[in-house]
């Protein structure tokens, strides 16, 4: 099953654990994980219209995608 859902098995397994201690309940998302966002209302305006712009108004020509590592580092010369 793990294969068909292309996870590992170790996934697979805490699912399975999951699904018997509570059935699809507690298979439900817990909402997103990860730490607090650090940005301020004001920030996060400002890089929303940053990326809406898109990659090439910013220099990356050779394609039109966005990645972690292409945001950061406009983003950081954009603030500084």
């Amino acid at each position: 099953m793990a294969r068909q859902l292309r996870v590992s098995l170790r996934s697979a397994y805490q699912w399975q654990q999951l699904w018997r201690r509570g059935g699809a309940d507690e298979l439900l998302s817990r909402g997103p994980s990860g730490g607090r966002c650090r940005l301020s209302p004001r920030c996060l305006e400002k890089l929303a219209r940053y990326l809406e712009q898109g990659p090439a108004a910013h220099g990356w020509t050779e394609d039109q995608v966005w990645t972690a590592v292409r945001v950061a580092t406009n983003w950081a010369s954009a603030r500084a």
